[in-house]
């Protein structure tokens, strides 16, 4: 999904200041607004906060549940569609603290991928019938979670035009039961499929790799016994070979003395055509 706004697009603020303040105390928990003001990090969503106040009081598009630190936007008589912008800046804020990284993001070398909205398609009913859409903002690297949330409010104002698939589904699950009790049944349904799939894969993957180990391990036996028998003298080796082919005769080789007795074949028959061309 592309989302993206530019700090040259807003117009001069026409906003009362406080106005500003009163919608910045709601969006921002205090110790989030001291984090963003004592770390130098914090600068780049300072700079994007005033915009994403303006867009919220004069588009009217969207609230803000301070209870939550939630963006929400209505997208029908049922369904509201949730952005969690305090958990992003959150998660934004704890990334820029690793070490380098925020020299790294300053300067466009950062490795952190395009960020995903924390966004869910909600019920108006209940907070709990919700549904998470994992929604990937498509040309964001580099902006602050500020600028996506302005971004997020200017989508909702235009009636949230080109959904993803992600959130569509969402949407369509969350309309799709009669009540809550209904729908987390159905969830609590897919949870446990889901954890039988990735059961049953981790079953099958942890097989595959004790199959693995168990043929290199034989390679290994062989490779060290033909190595062995290949250094033998003929008058040995032709002993030896004698000794496995009465132990085939009454009981089936092993692996690795099958593979072994192929090998010394192999030496004798060499040997026998140097011996009959001299």
């Amino acid at each position: 999904m592309q989302l993206m706004v530019s700090m040259n697009e807003t117009d001069e603020s026409s906003v009362p200041i406080s106005e500003m303040i009163a919608m910045e105390d709601r969006l921002l928990p205090k110790d989030l607004r001291y984090s963003l003001s004592r770390f130098r990090g914090g600068l780049q969503e300072w700079k994007g906060l005033s915009i994403l106040i303006e867009s919220l009081i004069q588009t009217g598009s969207c609230t803000v549940n301070e209870s939550r630190g939630e963006i929400v936007a209505e997208y029908d008589s049922e369904v509201n569609i949730v952005l969690r912008f305090v958990e992003m800046l959150r998660k934004r804020l704890e990334w820029l603290g690793h070490d380098g990284e925020l020299e790294a993001w300053e300067s466009g070398r950062s490795l952190a991928g395009e960020p995903h909205l924390e966004v869910y398609a909600r019920h108006k009913s209940n907070p709990r019938w919700q549904l998470r859409a994992c929604v990937r903002a498509t040309g964001s690297h580099g902006l602050p979670i500020t600028d996506l949330a302005t971004s997020f409010v200017l989508w909702a104002n235009s009636n949230f035009p080109l959904i993803p698939e992600q959130l569509s589904f969402a949407i369509s699950q969350v309309k799709n039961f009669d009540n809550l009790e209904e729908f987390e049944e159905e969830q609590e349904r897919q949870r446990q499929n889901t954890e039988e799939r990735r059961e049953r894969y981790r079953k099958i993957m942890l097989a595959k790799l004790e199959s693995s180990q168990r043929e290199e391990t034989m390679r290994r036996r062989i490779e060290n016994a033909i190595s062995s028998s290949s250094s033998l003298g003929w008058r040995d080796l032709i002993s030896q070979r004698d000794e496995l082919l009465s132990q085939s005769r009454i009981s089936r080789l092993g692996t690795v003395e099958d593979a072994v007795m192929k090998s010394m074949d192999e030496l004798l028959l060499v040997q026998n055509s140097v011996e009959e061309t001299v």
